[in-house]
C-alpha cells in the first residue's frame, strides 16, 4: 500500500476453454499471462537500488483431458521472467503432468460395490522454481568505500581511505529448479 511507501501493480489475463464431447471426453485449457511490478514510492533516500521497481512476468498454461470420469490426464508448464538473473538467464521453463484413475468408475466396482463412490490413485510430476536470491541483481557488482585503512609505509602507520568491492557478481546464476513427485488417493465412501 502506499502508506507503507509501496506501490503493487499487477496485470493479469486469462483465456478459459471448456468442451465435453460424445458425454465422455472431457477437455479443458487455461492460458494466463501476467505482470507484476512493486514500486517504492517513499523513503527511496541516495540508494538507486530502493528506486528501482521490482518486477516479474510469465505465462502459464493447463491442459486437461479427461475420459468417462474414469481416467484423467493434465498437462501444466510456466514460463516465468525474473529481473534477479541477467539477461539470457531470466526466464525459467517449468513443465509438469499428471494422471489419475478413478477405479471406482469401472463397471465392476459400480456394480459390486456400490458404497465405494470415488477411489481414485494419482500420480504428478513435476518442475518449479525459484527465484529469491540472498542479494538483489546478483550479476552486478558493487563498490563501497572504506574507511582507516593502514598500510605500513617504512616503518610509519598511515591511514587510508578508499574503495572496495562490496557484492562480487555472478553471471551465471539463475533459477534454482526442484523436481517434485506426487502420489495420492482419493476415497468417497457411503456417499448416497
Amino acid at each position: 500500500s502506499e502508506a507503507d511507501g509501496y506501490r503493487n501493480e499487477n496485470l493479469e489475463a486469462e483465456l478459459h476453454y471448456n468442451r465435453l464431447f460424445a458425454k465422455k471426453h472431457d477437455v479443458g485449457a487455461t492460458l494466463k499471462y501476467f505482470q507484476y511490478q512493486k514500486v517504492k514510492t517513499a523513503n527511496v533516500g541516495d540508494d538507486i537500488m530502493k528506486a528501482i521497481a521490482r518486477r516479474s512476468m510469465g505465462v502459464s498454461g493447463r491442459i486437461t483431458y479427461a475420459y468417462d470420469y474414469r481416467y484423467f490426464a493434465e498437462f501444466n508448464f510456466g514460463y516465468t521472467g525474473s529481473e534477479n538473473f541477467m539477461s539470457g538467464h531470466q526466464f525459467g521453463f517449468f513443465p509438469a503432468f499428471s494422471m489419475a484413475w478413478n477405479i471406482a468408475e469401472e463397471p465392476f466396482i459400480q456394480n459390486n460395490f456400490k458404497w465405494l463412490n470415488m477411489f481414485k490413485v494419482r500420480y504428478s510430476w513435476g518442475k518449479v522454481g525459484n527465484d529469491n536470491v540472498s542479494v538483489r541483481f546478483p550479476y552486478m557488482y558493487t563498490i563501497g568505500s572504506f574507511k582507516n585503512y593502514q598500510w605500513a609505509d617504512f616503518g610509519f602507520n598511515q591511514s587510508y581511505n578508499g574503495l572496495t568491492y562490496t557484492s562480487v557478481a555472478s553471471n551465471g546464476i539463475s533459477w534454482e529448479i526442484a523436481k517434485k513427485h506426487d502420489i495420492g488417493l482419493d476415497l468417497v465412501l457411503f456417499n448416497e
